[in-house]
């Protein structure tokens, strides 16, 4: 599910003061874009991610393997 641009907006704070990292009032609305962005990323990874299962590759290893011809 989307998050509203109430959440977004929450999130953006809740994730300055917990990191005690302000962000400039003129800098907020593009910061709300990019986590909004990153936020609607989230539901097809997440989706990908249920289709793999024990014999797919690791993100933290990598195995070259040969290209299909």
């Amino acid at each position: 599910m989307p998050l509203t641009p109430d959440q977004i907006t929450a999130v953006m704070h809740a994730q300055s003061a917990l990191l005690d990292l302000p962000i400039a009032p003129e800098h907020q609305p593009g910061v709300a874009n990019y986590l909004s962005l990153a936020a609607g990323m989230a539901e097809p990874v997440i989706a990908l991610a249920a289709t793999l299962d024990s014999h797919d590759e690791s993100g933290s290893i990598f195995r070259p393997v040969e290209a299909a011809r």
